[in-house]
């Protein structure tokens, strides 16, 4: 089951499988309820793609600032991980990230 929310610059999107013996409606309605954590969280970015996201900020040119939709332990090994090797600094806001990135070019 997959439900998705389209924004004009984002889109939002929970997915769950279902298990022999769990009802179809079971499985919707947890994504449902994911899906509305997510909204409800104005996020543009969900809690699997913001740790992934935090090491192209750093190695971005100026200032990258996104919400996120919480700080899993995930996001905060990695921003650790660019601090500690890049020698950036984020910042947390709420559930905002803001960080200086050192400008590196492929």
């Amino acid at each position: 089951m997959l439900a998705v929310a389209e924004y004009e610059n984002c889109v939002l999107g929970k997915d769950g499988l279902g298990e022999r013996g769990k009802r179809a409606e079971d499985v919707g309605k947890e994504v449902g309820v994911e899906l509305k954590k997510s909204i409800d969280s104005n996020a543009c970015l969900d809690k699997f793609m913001a740790d992934q996201i935090l090491v192209f900020a750093a190695l971005a040119n100026g200032i990258s600032e996104f919400t996120i939709e919480e700080f899993t332990e995930h996001v905060e090994t990695n921003i650790l991980t660019c601090e500690k090797i890049l020698n950036v600094n984020f910042e947390r806001m709420d559930n905002k990230v803001r960080v200086k990135g050192i400008g590196f070019s492929f």
